[in-house]
C-alpha cells in the first residue's frame, strides 16, 4: 500500500535498486521520485526549517491509530547552525517506515531541510538532505541563498 501525506510531493517515492553502482549513502536503493529531486533553492523555499545537526538519540514508534502515519523511527536531533527557520534546540523528527523513509545514524551530523505534515516534523528522503560529510555542494548552495536574502 502506497501512502500519502497532505502537502509532501516525495513520499510518491518508490526505492529502487539497479544493483550495479554504488548504493545510496542512507544505505538503501537510491530513491526514484516520480516528481524528481527539487534543486536546493527549491527545497529551501518549501521546508519550514533547514538546518544541521546531530542524531542524538532514535526510537521506534508505532502506526497512529488514525492511520494518518505508519510505524517509523522517531529521531530526537541536537540543532546545530539554522540556515532557514526558528527551529527549538533539539526536534523530534520522523522517518515512516515506508518508501518514503530517510533514514538516520546516531551521533551523525546531517544537513536537513525539514517540513511540517499531519502534526509531525519530516524529511523528504527525495530532496537534499544528507550527512553532512556528503552535503558539500548543498552547502555552498545554501551559503549563497542565505547571504543574498
Amino acid at each position: 500500500m502506497i501512502r500519502f501525506a497532505a502537502g509532501v510531493a516525495c513520499l510518491l517515492c518508490v526505492a529502487a535498486h539497479s544493483g550495479a553502482g554504488a548504493p545510496h549513502p542512507r544505505g538503501v536503493g537510491m530513491p526514484v521520485c516520480l516528481e524528481g529531486h527539487p534543486s536546493v533553492r527549491q527545497e529551501y523555499a518549501k521546508s519550514w526549517a533547514v538546518f544541521t545537526g546531530r542524531v542524538l538519540s532514535a526510537r521506534e514508534v508505532p502506526p497512529t491509530a488514525d492511520d494518518r502515519w505508519l510505524n517509523g523511527t522517531m529521531y530526537t536531533v541536537g540543532v546545530r547552525r539554522v540556515m532557514r527557520g526558528t527551529p527549538p534546540t533539539r526536534l523530534d523528527v520522523f522517518s515512516e517506515n515506508s518508501s518514503g523513509r530517510f533514514p538516520m545514524d546516531r551521533g551523525v551530523v546531517y544537513l536537513l531541510f525539514v517540513y511540517h505534515d499531519l502534526g509531525r516534523y519530516a524529511v523528504d528522503n527525495c530532496g537534499n538532505s544528507a550527512p553532512l560529510s556528503q552535503a558539500g555542494a548543498a552547502l555552498d548552495t545554501l551559503r549563497l541563498l542565505v547571504g543574498h536574502r
